[in-house]
């Protein structure tokens, strides 16, 4: 098995005596798209300015291919493409001319990826980058950081800015990295999107990732709920006594203590017809509000 890509093992950091990260551990394997989730303020970017050396850590190790961040932050920093959260441009620049300018810094592009991005956001890049929207520029520090020939990719909120097409190109070039061995981290807001393009998720809650014992453990919960919208109000529903009600019709939302006891309800539920039904399969927001009530409580 080859190494992971980035290896992040015990890394803390503190800003004015409070512990923001406390002893952070994960990794991301080769070919591999890696979703960061928790809200604002859990730390996400303060990781990732971590990661690129933005920010000193306190303690802990970082790895990235073979090389210790530690020893050679230079040569860590060379074998990833980092786009922070809060795009940051020159706005004297033609768009031509920040393309150009940002991809001198590497050796050359990626001219597949960089054709396939130019396909994915078109841009006037004849126009100086303060006559701009916001989206636009999104799509330009895209644009340089995703063509970069690099093994690993580190994103920061990269569909900040974007309507939904734009977003949907972005996960679908994220997808032909992956197809070509690249290893992404990603954070986004837009969860539903994240759960369909990562292979897996890591939730950063009171500053360290949840372990897979406890994300199971939420998941496990979880599918002990159901939401259902029921065509109008129904009278009287015929359910197991295990199982609660904790809204009523037509917005139904149960909760049970036994997966049989769910599952009997379910058959209930289906012979009204319901125009909608969720069940079994928690959205990344649930997951990560479990963990952090668990944590909490």
């Amino acid at each position: 098995m080859s190494p992971p890509s980035l290896e992040v093992r015990g890394l803390r950091k503190t800003f004015a005596g409070q512990e923001v990260l406390c002893g952070v551990d994960f990794e991301v394997r080769e070919g591999e798209i890696l979703g960061l989730v928790g809200p604002n303020g859990a730390g996400k970017t303060t990781l990732l300015r971590c990661l690129v050396s933005i920010l000193h850590r306190n303690a802990g190790s970082i790895r990235i291919g073979s090389i210790d961040a530690t020893r050679d932050p230079v040569g860590a920093r060379r074998l990833c493409s980092y786009l922070p959260g809060e795009t940051s441009l020159y706005d004297h620049m033609r768009g031509s001319e920040m393309l150009e300018f940002a991809s001198s810094f590497y050796e050359g592009v990626d001219p597949e990826i960089a054709r396939l991005a130019a396909e994915a956001f078109p841009l006037p890049l004849d126009q100086k980058i303060k006559h701009y929207s916001a989206g636009m520029k999104q799509k330009v520090a895209l644009r340089i950081a995703l063509s970069a020939p690099t093994p690993l990719f580190l994103i920061d909120e990269p569909d900040r800015a974007l309507d939904k097409s734009s977003r949907q190109a972005l996960y679908r070039l994220l997808l032909v990295l992956k197809s070509r061995g690249r290893s992404i981290l990603i954070s986004s807001h837009h969860l539903a999107e994240l759960t369909e393009v990562a292979d897996r998720c890591i939730y950063l809650v009171h500053g360290r990732i949840a372990s897979e014992e406890q994300v199971q453990a939420a998941q496990d919960r979880l599918s002990l709920v159901l939401r259902a919208r029921l065509p109008g109000q129904v009278e009287e529903l015929s359910l197991p006594p295990g199982v609660r009600i904790l809204e009523h019709p037509p917005e139904l939302h149960l909760e049970a203590d036994r997966i049989e006891d769910m599952n009997q309800a379910m058959e209930v539920l289906l012979a009204l017809h319901p125009s909608s039904i969720e069940y079994g399969r928690p959205s990344l927001q649930e997951i990560y509000d479990e963990l952090f009530q668990g944590a909490v409580d």
